[in-house]
């Protein structure tokens, strides 16, 4: 039956689903935007239900992301993008529907973006309450929801099987690398090569690619070009992966059974062989194959390489990685926390197995793509244990390396160790220096800032002056905001941003001005809400009414206080605090009450010292109204 599969991708059950694995991919999403992603939750039926009525009306228009450029290793970029939250609810939801019809036509030899266990489309779509829930955990996701293997189980059996294959007597790797790839996937064949799966789908089809031509990137005269898929989701990744599938087609059938072992992981191909001939035939190949997709290789990065020079395994093998990840598997990793450690440190001076290596504590060198992983590994390990040890060199690698990975290590490091003021110091010598040449850096050390007991004294007004600061990029500006969120800001300050509401032109920077003018009281205060909550963009619109709902709706208000002020998770309410405000002018007395609970009891012993006096203020006001509405 045609479109059959689109009436099980805009059911309500299947768009929910959509919804979770969305909001677990926001936790790790280049920009961060709490306000939005509460906004759509709290209110899930409602918005799902507006996705589901404009997809069956063809009314739904996607919307074009936000590109970023993230700093990736110490001196490159990467091209990275925030894709609408409604978008990826609609995606998530058809590759869920789709995800075992295109599983089912992968060689075994991809590890990338495979289903569990090969579910069948009925056991994806198991008839379960959990999904009626706005905040799913993590863990439920993945069992419940999410019907795809987790990249950091793929990864490494794709490279155990490259060990294995090199340990079986394959001397030779043939690698290359595509330029740009993501940017220069071309729109137009994959849809051809969607149609040929899915032939009687076509509305399928045709909203998979009004999204990815909605993505692609304009030219400075406007012109939106059919090439280029956005990096940054799970969800053109699992598209740029079925992309190659003529590629891997080819070498299943175009060499003799044992000449060649072929794998592959999204667009690193591995392609080993025992002859040096038939290496060189694959490389010519492989370049083949990449050109008919209207792709391009970079002649620098191909190469065939050697074991016998110990070449393959000085490119794919750091003994490091696996001694920390033998030791994170022992069952007693986190019980014997004292021994890891000590292990762990030991790991941290030891001399690489290869000669591109570099000592994983030596301040001095730049370190190579496999020492950079096994760092992340060693700080990401101790900062488990709760361990400090790492976090010098984690400073030293973060002045010199702006690579968002280490700078994401960073700011969980200030969630885990809020009173090591060193960090918060580093923060502000970092911004004020000429080693600032990221904003999106600046705006991520920003972002860690709000997590540390004691706050810089230069803090409070960089924070406005950002704010202020219309030219400043935006993510800057949106970090700003939030951390404005714990600070008490002057009568003038509070004008002074309220004034932006006439004049800002950017719609994330404008959504979370809301977060420092929500410490406005009377007239004023009123004002902001029917800004927001009247607000013809219906981003805006949807952060007035999460405000109001927050503010006003008990069930609403209830769920969002029990998971913004929750003992435990005792940092969450860094990322909360300011937009508390609203709920402490209720007129809501049962609002008022359970607000006061939470932050009895967790205010009084927060680890962020600065945060128990603000979250004390919040109290006193919210106990003065309640006082006051029943005095009435």
């Amino acid at each position: 039956m045609a479109d059959e599969l689109w009436q099980i991708a805009t059911s309500i059950k299947s768009l929910k689903a959509g919804w979770h694995l969305t909001r677990a991919e926001t936790r790790s999403d280049f920009v961060q935007d709490y306000l939005l992603v509460d906004s759509f939750a709290y209110n899930l039926d409602g918005h799902v239900k507006e996705l589901r009525r404009q997809l069956v009306t063809n009314t739904y228009e996607p919307r074009p992301p936000i590109r970023i450029d993230v700093p990736k290793a110490a001196f490159g970029i990467r091209p990275g993008s925030l894709i609408s939250l409604h978008d990826r609810v609609v995606l998530y939801s058809i590759i869920r529907t789709i995800g075992s019809t295109f599983d089912g036509k992968l060689s075994d030899c991809v590890y990338s973006y495979r289903l569990k266990d090969k579910p069948t489309r009925e056991a994806l779509f198991k008839e379960s309450d959990v999904l009626d829930i706005p905040f799913l955990k993590g863990a439920t996701i993945r069992e419940k929801v999410d019907p795809f293997e987790p990249w950091y189980g793929l990864w490494p059996e794709f490279d155990a099987k490259s060990r294995e294959i090199l340990e079986s007597g394959y001397r030779y790797l043939s690698v290359s690398d595509i330029a740009a790839y993501f940017e220069n996937i071309s729109l137009p064949i994959l849809r051809d090569q969607l149609l040929r799966i899915l032939p009687e789908e076509h509305k399928i089809v045709n909203t998979i690619c009004q999204c990815l031509e909605a993505w692609a990137v304009k030219t400075e005269d406007g012109f939106r070009p059919h090439r280029g898929i956005p990096q940054g989701s799970n969800i053109p990744s699992f598209f740029g992966n079925f992309f190659l599938r003529p590629i891997d087609q080819h070498f299943e059938t175009a060499f003799g059974k044992d000449e060649i072992k072929y794998y592959r992981y999204m667009d690193d191909i591995r392609i080993f062989s025992k002859e040096l001939t038939v290496a060189r035939r694959c490389l010519f190949d492989l370049e083949r194959q990449i050109r008919k997709l209207h792709l391009n290789v970079q002649s620098a990065k191909t190469r065939i390489l050697d074991e016998k020079m110990g070449e393959i395994s000085d490119s794919l093998i750091d003994h490091r990685i696996d001694r920390i990840r033998d030791l994170r598997e022992q069952d007693d990793f986190l019980e014997d926390r004292k021994s890891s450690i000590a292990k762990l440190k030991q790991i941290g001076v030891l001399e690489p197995n290869r000669r591109s290596g570099v000592k994983l504590t030596d301040p001095r060198r730049k370190k190579d793509d496999l020492s950079l992983r096994a760092f992340r590994m060693w700080c990401n390990s101790l900062l488990g244990l709760r361990s400090p040890h790492y976090l010098n060199h984690l400073k030293r690698e973060a002045k010199i390396n702006s690579d968002h990975r280490i700078t994401r290590i960073f700011i969980q490091s200030c969630r885990t160790f809020p009173r090591h003021a060193n960090l918060s110091n580093f923060i502000t010598e970092y911004i004020s220096s000429d080693f600032n040449i990221f904003p999106y850096q600046e705006a991520e050390f920003i972002h860690a800032l709000r997590y540390m007991s004691r706050l810089p004294a230069s803090a409070h007004t960089n924070a406005v002056v950002n704010i202020l600061d219309q030219k400043k990029y935006f993510y800057v500006r949106m970090q700003s905001c939030l951390l404005a969120g714990r600070l008490m800001l002057a009568e003038k300050e509070l004008q002074a941003i309220m004034e932006l509401l006439d004049t800002e032109t950017d719609e994330h920077v404008l959504s979370h001005l809301a977060v420092p003018l929500a410490q406005l009281d009377g007239t004023d205060g009123e004002k902001v809400v029917r800004f927001y909550l009247h607000h013809q963009n219906p981003r805006l619109s949807m952060i007035g009414q999460h405000i109001v709902g927050i503010r006003d709706v008990d069930d609403y208000s209830k769920k969002f206080l029990s998971h913004a002020i929750d003992k435990k998770a005792l940092m969450r309410v860094c990322d909360y605090v300011g937009i508390l405000w609203y709920v402490t002018k209720s007129d809501n007395p049962r609002i008022l009450q359970n607000m006061i609970e939470l932050l009895d009891e967790v205010g009084p012993q927060h680890p962020v010292v600065e945060l128990r006096d603000l979250l004390g203020s919040m109290n006193t006001t919210a106990s003065a109204q309640r006082e006051a509405y029943e005095g009435n």
